[in-house]
């Protein structure tokens, strides 16, 4: 169902318009398109190339956008993983780095 009120428009003018009563959407009754921007900031690609487009960047992580040919994922900030230092043992450890001396 819709409803009409006046609506002041300025310079002494008053306009007539509908008014929608049951506002359930998310978006208005208006016919105006809903626009997202393709545009971000810089970020390196997976080709190793700057880019300024969200899409442009989506298209390296494609294996034939990459020079790699392997297929990337896209993360959220928050889906990244929790950060787990890496564990070591001290007798390898010793063991690698006296190897490496004698090496050298």
């Amino acid at each position: 169902m819709v409803e009409y009120a006046w609506y002041d428009i300025g310079n002494g003018r008053s306009v007539y318009r509908p008014v929608p009563v049951d506002k359930s959407g998310k978006r208005s009754d208006l016919a105006t398109p809903y626009f997202r921007r393709d545009s971000i900031e810089p970020i390196m690609g997976m080709d190793g190339k700057m880019h300024d487009t969200l899409s442009g960047y989506r298209k390296t992580l494609l294996p034939d956008g990459n020079p790699r040919g392997e297929r990337y994922h896209e993360l959220g900030d928050s889906e990244l993983p929790e950060f787990k230092a890496p564990e070591f043992d001290r007798k390898k450890r010793r063991e690698d780095i006296k190897r490496a001396i004698s090496e050298v």
